[in-house]
């Protein structure tokens, strides 16, 4: 065609190839400028441009091609690839719409089902085209909605798409023209649509499969498979992706996919039902005799009894991901004779059916992440094994068999849920494993004997027996082989005592806390592989030098062992990093010959390609380097020393004999590191000089000096112009801290131009900082004395409640807790240490309370939301109270926690679920739920452990722990071993504390020399980053303190409370408080940082105040709540004073232990007991009360933070039901037609955290498919219907119902997985139950609540009681208890085990109100208070008791019905919608009111001016952001409110002691009255 075009005569020569060239060639010669288009150029079609005359030398000429391969470009060596990327949405919906027809205008039906087709081509033009092209002219909504129905059925498919798209898109497929790519091509349809497959699992399966030979290594296996996965990429069958680990993955369009499982129809023949279409209930009849292949991964499926398929061609089943899937009958496995591949992981399943021994031919079993599966059959048939994966699972023993699989390749068995020892005498029987993969810190202990045996293994993950059997493993051919080593070396049962990683791929060795000593002989230098590129060797108190000589290239293992040594070249090594080395004294140790010292140079590739040296925390070493060793480290780039705290210099002052330099030379010397980029000097507080001469670095850009104050001179030595110097030409910047700046200005310079010429490069570090804190005065540090109070008792602990800021809890030595009202100067409840029940303690503990002195408290702790308190004992126990308000302080759990002392306590919220943590002189760290139940614990340290330090960050927990010799560790909470090991300053006694806004991490020490050391830590860098200075030379104990908000540490010491600016290291002032204060007092800010409370010396503390803390306390006469404790036990009470700083004498008050006074019932926030027992009031309190507290009241747009989600507004389409997704990042709305919406708030520069914020519109979501989440309506009356909606835990699919059947959505693709329960009667409520997802408690019409098996699909249990329908369910697991809530106004409590009913409840409604509307509960999350709403009232219950707490009715502004009411996530407020648009903020211990938020705050006017009234019906609070809600309205809109970022929280907290608002009475006439009814019940 393009001769014809060029040649006027045509080709004269068409059947010789090269004379026809010629000819094209000669025309494109003589045309000059032109433009060739090749269309649809195949990878099989191999011809070079020059052979058919195409030459691109010619001027003018240009040539464009398509292909879909893209090896074609490369081949041809294109300048420019552009990748043609599917269309976007818009572009697909206008090219739909055009092939459709011009001016075609749909039917909004039609339009809805098109949208959703047109969706379904996901962007493919080609797709798009024909599905339009074939339904031009259709008006008939039913023909549509069957097009849609036939696309989202894979196994039917569209016929147009089949007849024309898919034959087209099948061509790239048969081009592949090699079997191997369409086995691994048709293998990617297994996975369910639109899934990122991960390569490495990919691949596995192809070696599993046999697609790639076995018999290769496991590098070239893994390289064959990325280069087969690289070809069906190029060839754009696949797509390329990441998931959100960043791993590499693989991706099918779903078109492709389509025609995939169409191919597969016929041969070879898949069943694909993966992806959570829910089959449910398998069917054997769909299981035909020539399937090759079964794939139901995430299908929530259950096998029945008996089910036996006959599929004797069936190579691979997929039966993983199952929410539901729990049992495999005997009979399953029977006619399956050729399995090759069976992947059960991720299931419920708890044992496997012994039918599985007949499968002979099976090459993998994957098992891992089975978590219940507690047997699996003898294994010694399976001999074709070549993958076995028994990760994560509850086996207690090895499968029997084991030493038959002498096929396996690869057997992994890490973190499992249970010990499991591994046998000896099993794995050397194994000789074809390539990976290995153990628990470290399980009784998996291997044996160097066996592994040297393993001639193939390639990565090993192991414990192994002790340091000498490492060492004669290292020395193994089978370890020089290895690609990936990650050992771990201890003692038979106990844990490892230290880590050896080394990956080959990046030449790097890491070796962790490794013990040098073994049984037999010694190693005092590190141990390393051949070839290397970085070592990082850390916490080793043995090794004394890093390199020998005269082995002066290699590192020498053994010393004096009768072994050869086996020495390590060092001539690679890039990176050098040590720390924590306690014992290094220098990088060189001299060897003997003959007893004579070896004196004589280092050969000259010793550390040749050094780049980067990094030692911190090595305090015997002196000097970094000698001067002798740096003209061998020509290359180095980054010197970074940290927390050195003996180093004095960096180069010393002779060479100790290796005769690099005259030392008697007293002359300056200079010394070279001509390409030093980067000079770092941190917190080396004995640093006294760099070297004796100066040090030439031309290549110098940063250097960075913090914390060396002792050094004097910086001797950097400065190129000279005209005899003055000018700055090094790559400097960029010289680092200081703040303190930094004042010492540069002192230092000595040899020239004295120096300064000058380098004082535009100085940065003080805070400028860098991103940390503002308001400014602040010496006024504002609680320094003057409020009052003192006598404890009885030495204080051994106190810490402020988290909300009430004057609630002090108090341990004392003698074992009373203590609990005091700081404003009123209260005692409010005192326990008196006694064993609550001695029978389930451990034997060891009842001998010791026996004998033993009087037990102490150690600890004192509330909980983050103020609800529990926790106290330690110094012997084993730990005590947890419930704190109900007022003097309501009451038992909930003893737990035996410890073997010997519990020296820490602290509460966690562990996935959400609020966790005790423990720590003690058993040197263990262990996690409790609340109902006593140990969920972690970790082990490692060598000592006791002294302190802990539990936190969150960026979404992953983990405990900081310090130990009495100084460790520290961090854990994630995994049983899996600690990831960090620090040593902390002074190695001794240490405590760790998180600024207020954890951010910031502090430790406090004192050595056992009595040095004290008060510290901030570089987290990402594992270094401190400050030191602050003002302690006494020594302690004789250990100092303790605290930091507040507002950028203020305290530390107790010298009979003196001294307090440091954050980021400043001076001390900013001291107090004396007064005097009377020990030597080293205990102190606990509370949580404004106003109020200070102090130990004293005579068993007491002091309350220190600032101005504002002053005006918050109430000085005065004792309450009238000294009239109620007199009732049960009288105290003499003596006051004196009565100015706001008044000294008070001590107080000894006492209350009765055994029985609390229980609280009256409070309402409307007021408490009809406080009121008739009002105290005096003194001048101090009229004064204060001049200033009454303000009611904040939102009126106005400007005075919060709001967004609206977008298309949510439907006028006719009400919200009934909203949710915040679990993690915080969508909203969930069903309306009243039965349709779900979802909004999603993405990840980006305006939302770094991506969560839901009112700062940032979020995207109404969907799937590509366009479906939108709907349920069944057939044959329902929208307008009578009750909606209900519940969401599983990990957000993966919701349960929701409007009138009809109750479906099963998937979150992602918004299929229907199933539908259950169809009506009559309806369903009203749906709650999961919170131990088991495959039960759901559902309300319902009739009043009966049907407790749901979801995997059984049968109703285990009918709950009757209610007389009308249910409207609310609640579960308790702290109680095990359920709570419905129904239209009768009653409260019913079910037990969760057996389902019977243990009480019912009315709801106590006013006398002139009648019963109507729903009635909701929700639980407070300490799970026991309860949370009961109707449109007549809030109630709080004790539902341990179903006592009434407290009760609010609507009132004055807020008078209008209520419409609904949440909890907020840290249940410390209550967000109430009422029927007129307002909305009221209330704390959620009270029930006042706090803020009301008018309507015209959030609806713009016009809608406050229609004629339709607007309203919240459902109110919404963020899962994580307490001060964050959303509101779902009466016209179909949803909207998130936050507090304005000035105030960042909705109002203040009315005052405790009245019920005045702004000089009125919050409750009214008719309050009072049921008050007073109140208080007679």
């Amino acid at each position: 065609m393009i001769a014809e075009s060029l040649l006027n005569n045509g080709l004269t020569n068409k059947h010789d190839e090269r004379k026809r060239a010629a000819e094209l060639s000669g025309a494109l010669l003589q045309r000059g400028k032109c433009v060739l288009i090749l269309d649809d150029v195949w990878d099989d079609q191999k011809f070079h441009l020059e052979e058919v005359g195409i030459c691109l030398k010619v001027n003018g000429c240009k040539l464009i091609l398509t292909t879909r391969s893209l090896n074609v470009c490369r081949r041809i060596a294109c300048q420019k690839k552009i990748k043609v990327d599917s269309l976007p949405w818009q572009e697909t919906w206008d090219l739909f719409k055009e092939t459709l027809g011009h001016g075609l205008t749909l039917s909004p039906g039609i339009e809805e089902v098109a949208i959703s087709i047109a969706k379904r081509c996901a962007g493919l033009p080609l797709g798009i085209i024909t599905i339009a092209g074939s339904m031009r002219e259709v008006d008939d909504i039913r023909e549509w909605r069957n097009v849609l129905e036939e696309l989202e059925k894979p196994t039917t498919g569209q016929r147009d798409m089949q007849d024309e798209v898919f034959p087209l898109l099948k061509l790239s497929y048969d081009r592949l023209k090699d079997a191997k790519l369409q086995h691994c091509f048709l293998y990617c349809a297994l996975y369910p649509e639109d899934k990122k497959i991960k390569r490495k699992e990919l691949i596995t399966f192809f070696i599993v499969e046999g697609i790639i030979d076995r018999k290769k290594s496991m590098q070239a296996k893994f390289d064959m498979g990325h280069t087969l996965l690289n070809k069906l990429e190029n060839a754009c069958l696949l797509e390329s992706c990441e998931d959100f680990d960043g791993e590499r993955c693989v991706k099918m369009h779903d078109l492709m996919r389509e025609m995939a499982l169409e191919i597969t129809k016929v041969s070879p023949r898949f069943m694909v039902k993966s992806g959570w279409q829910f089959c449910k209930i398998l069917d054997e009849k769909e299981w035909m005799e020539d399937l090759e292949k079964v794939s139901l991964m995430s299908c929530g499926i259950k096998i029945p009894e008996g089910m036996s398929p006959r599929c004797p061609k069936l190579s691979t089943l997929l039966l993983t991901d199952h929410g539901f899937f729990a049992k495999i009958p005997h009979s399953f496995f029977v006619h399956m004779r050729a399995l090759r591949v069976l992947d059960l992981s991720d299931n419920l399943i708890c044992e496997l059916p012994d039918s599985m021994l007949n499968l002979e031919n099976l090459t993998a079993l994957f098992l891992q992440n089975c978590r219940s599966l507690e047997y699996v059959p003898p294994l010694g048939n399976l001999r074709a094994l070549q993958v076995l994966n028994l990760s994560r699972t509850s086996i207690e023993e090895v499968p029997q068999g084991m030493e038959m699989l002498v096929n396996l390749n690869c057997l992994y068995m890490e973190r499992m849920i249970k010990n499991v020892t591994f046998p000896t005498g099993i794995l050397h029987r194994l000789s074809h494993l390539q990976v290995l993969r153990f628990d470290h810190c399980r009784k998996q202990e291997v044996r160097s004997g066996e592994l040297k045996e393993l001639m193939l293994l390639e990565e090993i993950k192991c414990q192994i027996y002790d340091i000498c059997d490492f060492k004669q493993f290292v020395k193994s051919q089978c370890f020089m082989q290895l690609s990936l080593c990650d050992i771990a070396i201890g003692p038979v049962g106990g844990w490892c005592t230290g880590e050896f990683k080394y990956t080959k791929k990046d030449q790097l060795v890491r070796m962790i806390n490794i013990s040098l000593e073994g049984d037999g002989g010694k190693v005092d230098a590190a141990l390393l592989p051949r070839e290397i590129r970085e070592c990082n060797i850390s916490i080793s108190d043995k090794i004394e030098y890093i390199v020998r000589f005269p082995f002066s290239n290699e590192i020498e293992v053994e010393e004096d062992s009768g072994e050869e040594s086996r020495c390590v070249p060092l001539q690679s090594l890039e990176i050098l990093k040590l720390e924590s080395l306690g014992n290094l004294r220098a990088f060189i140790k001299w060897g003997r010959q003959g007893g004579e010292r070896v004196i004589m140079p280092l050969p000259a590739d010793t550390f040749s390609n050094l780049k980067v040296l990094d030692i911190r925390r090595c305090d015997k070493i002196k000097n970094l380097f000698q001067p002798g060793l740096l003209q061998y480290l020509q290359n180095l780039e980054h010197i970074c020393a940290v927390c050195c705290y003996g180093m004095e210099k960096i180069i010393a002052e002779d060479d100790a004999g290796m005769g690099a330099c005259n030392n008697n030379n007293n002359n300056p010397t200079t010394f070279s590191l001509p390409k030093l980029k980067k000079f770092e000097l941190i917190s080396l507080p004995s640093l006294k000089s760099i070297c004796k001469g100066v040090m030439a670095c031309d290549s110098i850009e940063t250097i960075k000096i913090v914390d060396c104050r002792q050094l004097k001179r910086v001797q950097f030595s400065l190129p000279l112009i005209n005899g003055q110097p000018v700055p090094p030409h790559a400097l960029q910047r010289i680092e200081l801290d703040t303190d930094g700046v004042e010492w540069w200005e002192s230092l000595e310079w040899d020239h004295p131009n120096d300064r000058n010429v380098l004082q535009p490069f100085v940065t003080p570090l805070q400028l860098s900082r991103a940390r503002q804190r308001p400014s602040w005065s010496l006024d504002d540090l609680p320094r003057t004395v409020a009052f003192t109070m006598h404890q009885g008792s030495a204080v051994a602990g106190m810490d402020f409640h988290p909300s009430h800021h004057t609630l002090l809890l108090v341990g004392s030595v003698n074992g009373e807790i203590t609990l005091y009202e700081v404003g009123m100067r209260e005692q409010l409840v005192s326990k008196s240490f006694k064993i609550w029940d001695i029978a389930p303690c451990s034997l060891s503990f009842q001998a010791s309370h026996v004998k033993d002195a009087p037990i102490s408290v150690s600890r004192v702790a509330w909980s983050p939301d103020g609800h529990f308190m926790g106290a330690a004992f110094t012997k084993h126990l730990i005590h947890l109270y419930t704190y109900l308000g007022s003097n309501d302080l009451r038992q909930l759990l003893e737990v035996d926690a410890h073997v010997g002392g519990v020296n820490d306590l602290a509460f966690a919220h562990l996935n959400k679920q609020l966790c005790v943590v423990t720590c003690g002189d058993d040197k263990l760290i262990k996690v409790w739920d609340l109902a006593g139940r140990k969920q972690y614990s970790c082990e490692g340290h060598e000592a006791p452990v002294f302190s802990i330090c539990p936190q969150e960050k960026e979404n992953v927990q983990f405990i900081f722990s310090t130990a009495i010799d100084g460790k520290i560790k961090a854990w994630l909470y995994d049983n899996m071993g600690s990831r960090v090991d620090y040593d902390a300053p002074g190695r001794w006694c240490t405590t760790m504390i998180y600024s207020a806004d954890g951010s910031r991490l502090f430790s406090c020490g004192t050595s056992k020399e009595g040095d004290t050391f008060l510290v901030e830590w570089n987290e990402r860098e594992g270094t401190i980053e400050r030191t602050y200075t003002g302690f006494r030379k020594k302690s004789a104990g250990v100092v303790q303190f605290d930091t507040t908000q507002n950028g203020i540490l305290a530390a107790g010491e010298d009979n003196q409370i001294k307090f440091w600016d954050m980021d400043n290291l001076n001390i900013l002032t001291s107090t004396d408080a007064e005097g009377g204060l020990p030597s080293l007092p205990r102190l606990r800010f509370n949580m404004d940082g106003n109020l200070l409370a102090v130990s004293t010396a005579e068993n007491g503390f002091k309350i220190l105040a600032t101005a504002a803390g002053l005006r918050s306390l109430r000085v005065g006469e004792p309450s009238s709540f000294e009239a109620l404790k007199s009732s049960v036990e009288p105290a003499a009470i003596k006051v004196s004073g009565s100015s706001a700083v008044a000294n008070v004498s001590p107080v000894n008050c006492k209350v009765e232990r055994s029985s609390p006074v229980r609280p009256s019932a409070v309402l409307n926030g007021v408490n009809p007991m406080s009121k008739s027992m009002e105290k005096p009031r003194t001048l101090a309190d009229v004064t204060d009360k001049t200033k009454p507290w303000q009611l904040a009241e939102i009126v106005d747009p400007v005075q919060c933070r709001l967004v609206t989600m977008p298309d949510s507004t439907d006028t006719g389409n009400k919200v009934a039901r909203l949710l915040y997704t679990n993690s915080g990042v969508g909203i969930l709305a069903l309306g009243s037609n039965g349709i779900q919406k979802l909004w999603k708030w993405v990840h980006n520069e305006q939302n770094p955290s991506g969560k839901a914020t009112a700062n940032v519109v979020p995207l109404h979501w969907q799937p590509n498919s366009g479906l939108l989440m709907t349920n069944d309506t057939s044959g329902v009356n929208l307008e009578e219907a009750v909606p209900c909606i519940a969401l599983s835990k990990n957000d993966s699919y919701v349960m929701s119902a409007s009138g009809g059947k109750v479906s099963l959505l998937n979150m992602v693709t918004f299929k229907v997985m199933t539908t259950f329960m169809p009506p009559p009667p309806a369903s009203t409520f749906l709650a999961f139950h919170p131990r088991d997802n495959n039960v759901i408690a559902v309300g319902m019409e009739d009043s009966t609540i049907h407790i749901y098996n979801v995997s059984l699909d049968e109703v285990k249990s009918k709950l009757k009681s209610h007389q009308k329908r249910v409207t609310g369910l609640a579960f308790s697991t702290n109680l095990n208890i359920l709570v419905s809530s129904g239209a009768d106004a009653q409260l019913c409590i079910w037990s969760i085990d057996s389902w019977e009913k243990r009480k019912s409840v009315p709801l106590q409604l006013p006398t002139d109100m009648v019963l109507a509307g729903e009635t909701r509960v929700q639980f407070h999350s300490n799970q026991i208070l309860l949370l009961a709403s109707h449109e007549t009232q809030l109630a709080i219950y004790d539902a341990s008791k179903m006592d009434r707490i407290c009760q609010w009715i609507p009132q004055d502004a807020l008078s209008a019905p209520i419409s609904y009411a949440a909890y907020s996530c840290n249940s410390q407020l209550v967000y109430t919608s009422f029927c007129d648009g307002n909305i009221g903020v209330f704390n959620a211990d009270s029930l006042r009111l706090r803020c009301r938020i008018a309507p015209s705050a959030y609806l713009s006017q016009a809608v406050l001016n229609g004629s339709q009234a607007v309203y919240p019906l459902v109110v919404a609070a963020h899962p994580q952001e307490p001060h964050q809600f959303a509101v779902g309205l009466t016209d179909g809109s949803v909207k998130v409110m936050e507090p304005s970022e000035s105030e960042g929280k909705w109002g203040e907290s009315p005052p405790v002691d009245n019920g005045m608002l702004n000089g009125r009475t919050g409750s009214s006439s008719t309050t009072s009255n049921h008050a007073s009814d109140q208080v007679q019940r």
